[in-house]
């Protein structure tokens, strides 16, 4: 059984994230494996004339992060709402909290982070370590913005789908949390008129009316290849003639779950993360789970 990893610090991000990868297990019936990395300088300057001065041991930076760890995961609990209970397991590691939860992730069906942990730029969207997994993960990603409501249950399950292979595993991804979370599932499609094939000149130009019929059928046939079997929710298809993270960000409000593919049909190909999928972990107002073409559901 996968287990769900959640980064954790002693930010509001991170409890922010620990409350979503609790309310994520309790709904799957996975553990929750919290993953706290630390570093600890042994000596600082303090002044001219004064020389450095000792800070600790490794030992004692261990001691302290232990207790934090513990002590982060204890609150987790007491907060975490009645329903099945949660097998919890922390793990303290040495060294970039980044490279830690990524290598934590190389086991687990999902990795929760905070949209910004504790570092030295506190006005940055994302943290340094949340942008490091988004590009080098081998699970699923779930960004859990630092402001917004506690956890309370998903309104809706919002897919970005541009037919790209992992728009597809998006697709899939974002029914089965749909699934658990007993909401609707809205799969968007966002297009412009510069985003469809050009004509030749002097060709007749249909009106928009008649483009946008043609995406929703698009839409409705892409949706239905990805998902034979709906599993009885209640899937929704939507248009927006917009740009494709204009579009989800304006559509996703708090309470609602977006699901995106790392990396669709436009930029590069050796691009591991889009830059649609980028805009909406920085600035979508809800939780953003970014998936890959290769990643499996957290069901599976």
């Amino acid at each position: 059984m996968r287990e769900i990893v959640v980064g954790v610090d002693a930010s509001v991000a991170s409890e922010r994230a620990m409350d979503w990868a609790l309310g994520e297990a309790q709904s799957s019936g996975r553990p929750v494996r919290a993953v706290h990395a630390w570093s600890t300088p042994l000596w600082t300057g303090v002044g001219p004339g004064f020389g450095p001065i000792a800070l600790g041991t490794p030992t004692d930076g261990a001691e302290i992060a232990k207790g934090l760890l513990e002590d982060l995961v204890a609150k987790g609990l007491s907060r975490c709402p009645s329903g099945p209970p949660v097998t919890v397991h922390p793990e303290l590691r040495a060294g970039d909290p980044g490279r830690a939860l990524v290598s934590a992730s190389e086991d687990a069906g999902l990795l929760v982070v905070g949209g910004r942990g504790h570092g030295f730029v506190r006005n940055a969207v994302l943290g340094s370590a949340t942008s490091y997994v988004l590009h080098h993960a081998q699970c699923p990603v779930m960004v859990v913005p630092e402001t917004g409501p506690p956890r309370a249950r998903i309104a809706r399950v919002i897919v970005g789908v541009d037919g790209s292979p992992s728009s597809r595993t998006a697709l899939r991804w974002g029914l089965d949390a749909a699934r658990r979370a007993d909401c609707p599932l809205i799969a968007l499609h966002c297009w412009l008129l510069t985003t469809l094939p050009s004509r030749p000149p002097m060709q007749y130009v249909p009106p928009l009316s008649a483009y946008e019929s043609e995406a929703r059928s698009w839409l409705e046939q892409e949706v239905t290849a990805a998902l034979p079997d709906t599993q009885q929710i209640d899937v929704h298809t939507e248009l927006s003639h917009s740009g494709a993270a204009s579009g989800l960000l304006d559509m996703t409000l708090a309470d609602d779950l977006l699901v995106v593919g790392s990396r669709g049909h436009g930029g590069f190909a050796s691009l591991v993360l889009g830059s649609v999928a980028t805009q909406c972990s920085r600035h979508a107002r809800g939780v953003v789970v970014v998936v890959r073409a290769d990643q499996e559901r957290l069901d599976q």
